[in-house]
C-alpha cells in the first residue's frame, strides 16, 4: 500500500499518523511527484493535517524528532518507509527500538 504526501515534513508525519488511525502498518510513504505508479496495490493520497503533524510530535523526545527530521531531508524513500516503521515501533510497543542494530530498518536508518 503507498501513501502520497506533499513534500513536508509535516505531511510525512501527517501520513505516520494515518497509519495508526486506520490501522494501515506495512505502508510506503511516497512523495507525490516521486510517485510514478504501481498496477495492484492500493494508493492513498494523504493531505497534510498540521493538528495530527503536531499530536504526533507532542509524543516524541526532541532527539528523536531532529534525528527523524534528518532522515526526512534524506529524500531517500528506503530511509522514509524504515523511519515509518521505526516511528510505528516506537508507538506501539512503548520501547525504543532505535538501539536495536540487528533490525535492518534500524541500521539504515542510523545511517542515513
Amino acid at each position: 500500500m503507498f501513501y502520497i504526501l506533499d513534500r513536508t515534513y509535516k505531511g510525512f508525519l501527517t501520513v505516520i499518523f494515518e497509519n495508526f488511525e486506520r490501522k494501515h502498518y506495512d505502508v510506503t510513504p511516497v512523495i507525490q511527484n516521486k510517485f510514478s505508479g504501481v498496477f495492484f496495490e492500493q494508493i492513498i493520497e494523504i493531505s497534510t493535517d498540521t493538528t495530527k503533524a503536531e499530536r504526533l510530535l507532542k509524543n516524541t523526545s526532541s532527539t528523536n524528532i531532529q534525528n527523524f527530521y534528518k532522515v526526512f531531508l534524506s529524500e531517500k524513500q528506503d530511509a522514509q518507509k524504515a523511519l515509518s516503521y521505526i516511528i510505528q515501533h516506537i508507538f506501539l510497543s512503548k520501547k525504543d527500538i532505535l538501539k536495536n542494530y540487528g533490525d535492518v530498518k534500524v541500521l539504515l536508518f542510523a545511517k542515513t
